[in-house]
């Protein structure tokens, strides 16, 4: 769902992509509360509701680690901007540095 999200951003939105799958990671986490308060009102089949838990579980641990990823990623990339923006560099360094 992430890399959906990732990719409109990137394209339509004219986000960086990196910051794209940030977002897309962060936006990405289903919440099923809904779905099994229904299931336990309509007395669904407990096997089910538990695999409906259980896949938000994997789905909500998922996010989280791409969230993390994405964000290293986005934060070391600002950190190595700021730096060598510091430094005195050629215009070309500075050119492919503006590419990313």
């Amino acid at each position: 769902m992430h890399l959906r999200v990732a990719t409109i951003l990137s394209l339509a939105g004219g986000m960086k992509p990196h910051v794209a799958l940030l977002f897309g990671a962060m936006v990405s986490a289903t919440d099923p509360v809904s779905v099994i308060a229904l299931f336990r009102k309509m007395s669904m089949n407990k096997r089910l509701t538990m695999i409906l838990e259980g896949e938000s579980l994997v789905n909500d641990g998922a996010a989280a680690v791409f969230f993390k990823m994405f964000l290293a990623l986005v934060l070391t990339e600002e950190s190595c901007r700021r730096y060598t923006r510091s430094l005195v560099l050629p215009h070309d360094v500075e050119e492919l540095w503006s590419a990313f």
